[in-house]
């Protein structure tokens, strides 16, 4: 049966009103047995799990009419012209009537993302009692962590941008072929398709565009989704199983939905059970002058217009369908000659449509003798919306499309049939024919329907588990983790002005690895995550003169094989005390080495600054260049010797190096931070190290921050599978030096050989070439988190060279913002896999456990004080002041 019968059968008008409902073939019994069930108009009868292949019903019952298959895709961020070109190989030796579908599904299924998000953290039921503050602080997170799920969760259904269409969710991309066939047992036939099916999974690799091949339970589960959207057109809809001795189709439809044919559309639902959804269907009227590839990424929302965008689940659909090659490439020279002749007669001149006629047809002609074709096309929307707001969601999909020169309209009294065309594998002859009388098929070269393609969404990010939780701008769920870039390291940049959100970004990276139980270190100079980490119960060190802090070295050192392994940082943090402001040379750097082990020999992990300094002034007395073991006889003769002599033996560039080591001895203004067994001790999971109280020393400053990336490295060292971050705020103010970007790269490759990483933070990219080790910083992080910029910054990224800007790109960058009190928007970058914005959205929770301000920190105090825990108190202050 066509779909033009079907639709007599279906289109009966139904009150729009919010009575309740009854089926006509209850309301009046003895119309039942002409009511036809909906499920009988989808074609889906089986599956052949040998080869894969759906088998698709015609007219007659029981008949075949096709055999198909369908891709499951990974929507892409961008299309190069090239991506276009392979693509259009698909059509490349195909049967006539072979149909092509590609749709984009804008589902409102967040739930796997968003459950994933809230289950890696730690559960703290499985903390013993004994770890009392670790299980306080996994309560938090889990809390924390909860609480944002919640928040996003309202976010697939509700607007959390108020007063825009903007929902969250999650693109879907699919390929669906249809190769006509009347048995399914024709073994050359099932060769072909497999075949085509192989090359068109080679093809979609190219881009890395395949993601797996349909079996029965995907294709029963998607359209299930669109023909039950009240129910399973949902953040987290049943998942349905698949029963081999049913028919397909009979698996799809619930048995409880009842659907009208409206002329807003398909009416799912009843009005008494208060889920009623409308389908309303939506084609192509009139297609822009041309068309890439890449700007079909605009149809699911403009990127730089957040008004621009739906304000519900839609799914868009473009079908190609193959013609005889022969015949349509006879008919377009045919065509092109006639139209040739008409452009170069006298009427041209009055008729300027003709002109254009005869480009068209030049351009078919120019696709044959590229040996390609033409196809068959036609696009359709389709938006599930609740009845009240179907108007609404019509007049934003017209103007989303009209923003890139496409034209929309209704498809009135004609829902039925394109909803039919718009499900996948449907579009085998009988619904071709139906579409062809009803004249909605247009003409276009394959290379230009494929550029009309829906194939592209938004970067999706890049995690094992979403550790940190993004949105982008249409919508999509963006997961990241910083430990699942498997090509490259895991350190991160974070840069933003202020107001941006820079500092909130950071407490959540933070917050988020402690969640998952990882550990973190804070280098900060400002006590900006004092109240933080008061909050949460972390360790708070400062470097006031109370506090006794030694920061020796060498008493770090544990063995012999960790002496070798920590020489090259050693040897660094030595030479960026004893000369801060110029490099010192190879020279000078193996000096400090050769002295180094000769004392370790001598004196293990005991040895002290006054050691060194001793061996590198008295070099004479330790054999010049060559020191040697402790001789009491050697040193009487050196000490004996004339000025002459002992100058021959003496190397004063040696004696200088011990003298600039001077302010770290215990006679200098800064030995008592280094002399004596080191103390600092990382008690907690959170650290937050403060050196504020240094600042009026900045060369003391700059070793102690490098001398707790020491620490903090051999920490990491203690565990792999544990994840350890070290974030460094402002970090340009800390990061200077002679040798420090030599320090740099060292303490960075040896932090990402036990899962760790160094996160540093500024207000400016160009902050970043205010000295070596900031620049080794910037050179040595994968990821960028690039927060609102002035567009300065974005001028000194690009003559950076760390990140190629294209056009586009540097675009993106300067439309980066900040929301206040709503999001803050951040630019992710991951080295070659991949980039996106991000929208950070934090739950009234959040918000004042990152706040910074006064009343906040003392409303939870005041309950803390009164025996409630973090997440309680949190919670009392926001019941208190209306939010809960």
């Amino acid at each position: 049966m066509g779909a033009f019968e079907h639709v007599k059968n279906f289109f009966r008008t139904s009150s729009s009103s919010q009575e309740a409902y009854i089926p006509q073939p209850l309301a009046e019994p003895t119309r039942g047995a002409a009511f036809n069930r909906f499920a009988d108009m989808l074609p889906y009868t089986g599956y052949i799990k040998e080869n894969g292949l759906f088998v698709i019903e015609g007219d007659a019952p029981g008949s075949v009419e096709a055999l198909g298959f369908v891709l499951e895709m990974v929507p892409q961020t961008g299309a190069p012209q090239e991506m276009a070109e392979i693509m259009t190989s698909v059509f490349l030796g195909v049967p006539a009537g072979t149909s092509f579908q590609w749709q984009l599904l804008a589902s409102p299924e967040t739930e796997p993302f968003i459950r994933a998000y809230e289950n890696c953290r730690m559960d703290p039921d499985q903390i013993p009692e004994s770890a009392a503050t670790l299980k306080e602080q996994a309560r938090l997170y889990q809390t924390l962590f909860r609480r944002r799920a919640e928040h996003f969760r309202k976010g697939s259904t509700n607007a959390l941008i108020p007063n825009t269409p903007y929902l969250l969710r999650d693109f879907r991309a699919i390929m669906a072929v249809t190769v006509p066939a009347s048995r399914i047992d024709d073994e050359t036939l099932n060769d072909a398709i497999h075949t085509l099916r192989e090359s068109a999974i080679t093809t979609l690799r190219t881009y890395h565009q395949y993601s797996y091949t349909w079996g029965p339970e995907d294709l029963i589960n998607w359209v299930a989704a669109l023909t039950n959207p009240h129910n399973s057109l949902v953040p987290q809809p049943a998942r349905l199983n698949y029963d081999d001795g049913r028919l397909i189709r009979d698996q799809i439809v619930a048995p409880d939905t009842v659907m009208r044919v409206e002329q807003s559309g398909l009416k799912f639902g009843l009005p008494q059970d208060g889920n009623e959804v409308v389908a309303h269907v939506m084609s192509v009227r009139s297609y822009p002058p041309s068309c890439n590839l890449h700007s079909m990424g605009q149809i699911i929302g403009d990127w730089t217009q957040t008004a621009l965008g739906y304000p519900c689940p839609f799914l868009i659909t473009m079908t190609a369908v193959t013609k005889d090659y022969e015949a349509s490439k006879n008919q377009t020279q045919m065509k092109q000659v006639r139209a040739t002749q008409q452009a170069e007669s006298q009427m041209a001149k009055f008729l300027p449509d003709i002109a254009e006629k005869k480009r068209d047809w030049d351009i078919a002609q120019y696709s044959f003798e590229d040996g390609k074709g033409l196809v068959s096309m036609a696009h359709q929307i389709v938006l599930f919306a609740p009845p009240k707001t179907v108007t609404r969601a019509i007049q934003s999909a017209v103007a989303v499309w009209r923003n890139i020169q496409f034209e929309l309209v209704s498809d009135t009294y004609m829902q039925l049939q394109g909803f039919l065309t718009a499900l996948p594998m449907t579009t085998s002859e009988s619904l071709q024919r139906d579409i062809k009388n009803a004249h909605r098929w247009s003409t276009k070269t394959m290379f230009n329907a494929v550029n009309m393609a829906p194939v592209l969404g938004e970067w999706t990010g890049l995690c094992k588990a979403p550790v940190l939780g993004f949105w982008g701008r249409r919508g999509q769920a963006m997961g990241i983790d910083l430990f699942a870039n498997y090509s490259g390291n895991y350190n991160a940049c974070v840069v933003g002005v202020s107001g941006s959100g820079k500092s909130v970004l950071l407490n959540d990276i933070a917050l988020g690895y402690l969640g998952v139980g990882g550990r973190c270190w804070i280098i900060d100079v400002g006590r900006s995550y004092e109240k933080l980490c008061q909050t949460v119960g972390g360790q708070f060190i400062e470097f006031t003169p109370d506090a006794q802090i030694c920061l020796n070295p060498f008493s770090m050192i544990k063995d012999i094989d960790d002496f070798d392994d920590q020489m090259g940082m050693l040897r660094d943090l030595l030479a960026q005390m004893i000369s801060p402001s110029e490099p010192l040379g190879d020279y000078e750097r193996s000096q400090i080495e050769i002295h180094l082990r000769s004392l370790y020999y001598e004196k293990g992990n005991a040895m002290t600054m006054d050691d060194l300094a001793y061996s590198l002034i008295n070099n004479c007395e330790r054999g010049g260049p060559n020191p040697q073991a402790v001789d009491e006889e050697y040193r009487e003769k050196v000490r004996n010797m004339s000025a002459e002599e002992r100058d021959k033996i003496c190397d004063p560039t040696i004696r200088r190096l011990g003298v600039q080591l001077f302010p770290y001895t215990s006679d200098g203004s800064y030995g008592r931070y280094f002399n004596g067994p080191a103390n600092i001790e990382f008690k907690s999971n959170f650290i937050v190290l403060e050196l504020e109280e240094l600042a009026s020393k900045p060369d003391l400053q700059t070793v102690v921050m490098f001398l707790l990336m020491y620490k903090i490295t051999d920490a990491m060292y203690l565990t792999r599978d544990q994840p350890k971050i070290c974030i460094i705020d402002e970090a340009w103010s800390l990061l200077n030096g002679g040798r420090s970007a030599t320090f740099i790269e060292t303490g960075y490759r040896r932090a990402r050989k036990y899962k760790g990483s160094f996160i540093t933070g500024t207000q400016s990219i160009g902050d970043y070439s205010k000295s070596p080790a900031a620049e080794a910083a910037l050179n040595n992080a994968d990821w960028m988190f690039l927060l609102r910029q002035k567009p300065e910054s974005v001028e000194s990224l690009e003559k950076s060279g760390k990140l190629l800007l294209s056009p586009e790109m540097k675009k993106q960058l300067l439309s980066v913002t900040t929301r206040q009190g709503s999001y803050s928007e951040v630019f992710v970058h991951c080295g070659q896999l991949g980039s996106g914005i991000g929208r950070m959205f934090l739950d009234p929770f959040s918000l004042i456990l990152y706040s910074s301000a006064a009343e906040d920190f003392e409303a939870v105090r005041h309950y803390r004080e009164r025996g409630l825990n973090i997440a309680e108190a949190i919670a009392a202050v926001l019941k208190e002041r209306g939010l809960n």
